[in-house]
């Protein structure tokens, strides 16, 4: 019960959860991204993958082989 009264002060709603960010992609939905060719990607995958890649140096890299590879 103290425990309750305590943590009621930090509670700005009661019974909801905090307004979420939009959903992560799904490292199938990445994978499915690298794997096709970039002109047959939807532009709005496209623009989540280009996204991706300029936030994470690692896997703009990887992205890179395996865009050479396939060549």
């Amino acid at each position: 019960m103290a425990v309750q009264r305590h943590l009621r002060r930090y509670r700005t709603g009661y019974g909801h959860a905090p307004a979420v960010g939009p959903k992560s992609p799904s490292v199938r939905e990445v994978t499915s991204w690298i794997m096709t060719h970039p002109e047959h990607l939807r532009d709005g995958d496209a623009d989540k993958l280009h996204r991706l890649r300029e936030r994470d140096p690692e896997l703009d890299r990887l992205t890179s082989h395996v865009r050479k590879f396939a060549v």
